[in-house]
């Protein structure tokens, strides 16, 4: 094993955050329907999603939430959270 110091952990928890900002971003998108429903959910659907579709995009931005918030909570830049 190698040793990870405090700034770098700062530093892969805030990248991690911004890469779940741009997949929460794409996923709103879809939500609002940009015609990208062939790079989600398998392909199943050309143009934009369907209603069932974005309710399932809708449900990924919440674990999406979750997942940011976990990590921040991890290595300390987000105490007190409960996760």
């Amino acid at each position: 094993m190698f040793a990870v110091s405090r700034k770098d952990e700062d530093a892969h928890s805030v990248s991690f955050c911004a890469l779940i900002a741009g997949t929460i971003g794409f996923q709103i998108a879809l939500i609002i329907g940009a015609p990208w429903g062939c790079l989600t959910q398998g392909g199943r659907f050309d143009g934009a999603l369907s209603a069932s579709g974005r309710i399932a995009a809708a449900g990924s931005i919440v674990i999406l939430v979750v997942l940011a918030l976990a990590i921040l909570s991890a290595v300390g830049n987000w105490p007190g959270c409960p996760i």
